[in-house]
């Protein structure tokens, strides 16, 4: 079974979902051409760019599917070349719900606060840190200092005012 749909300016996915395997995604493809956006950059005239996500095996865990072994392939063709890359990935073990605080695998200060952190699914313009333990959208400040988006019009006092 696939689904495509356009991705406004991402360019054209292909959906391969696989009703044996929990209706997981079994494979996708991706097009993009000229005009079309890879991360913050755009795809140049004449140039394509193609990927391809293909599960190759599932592994059931505890009643639950997962991809075990996946293949990502990817051929890009700028004006003056054309490049090639194929990989295999392969999970040697999954833990579902691990006792994080047992593994330890994440500490409080393994990240700082303020990082700026990278989330390829929103327009690069929309910026984010690390704050706190969590994400968050950074918020430009105006002139005087305060968050763009906090400041409001009192019309009695016609002056700004943080909300």
């Amino acid at each position: 079974m696939s689904s495509k749909r356009m991705c406004r300016a991402r360019g054209k996915y292909t959906v391969w979902i696989d009703p044996v395997h929990d209706f997981h995604i079994a494979r996708v493809q991706v097009r993009r051409k000229t005009g079309d956006r890879i991360w913050n950059q755009v795809v140049q005239e004449n140039e394509t760019h193609k990927e391809l996500f293909e599960v190759l095996e599932f592994q059931k865990i505890e009643d639950v599917w997962f991809p075990k072994t996946c293949k990502i392939k990817q051929a890009n063709q700028p004006n003056d070349y054309h490049a090639t890359e194929e990989k295999e990935i392969s999970f040697s073990r999954i833990i579902l719900n691990p006792d994080h605080d047992a593994l330890g695998p994440f500490l409080p200060d393994d990240i700082p606060d303020g990082t700026k952190a990278l989330l390829g699914a929103f327009p690069p313009d929309k910026e984010f840190i690390w704050q706190d333990g969590k994400v968050h959208r950074r918020r430009r400040q105006d002139s005087h200092g305060l968050p763009e988006k906090s400041r409001k019009l009192n019309r009695r006092k016609t002056k700004c005012q943080n909300i």
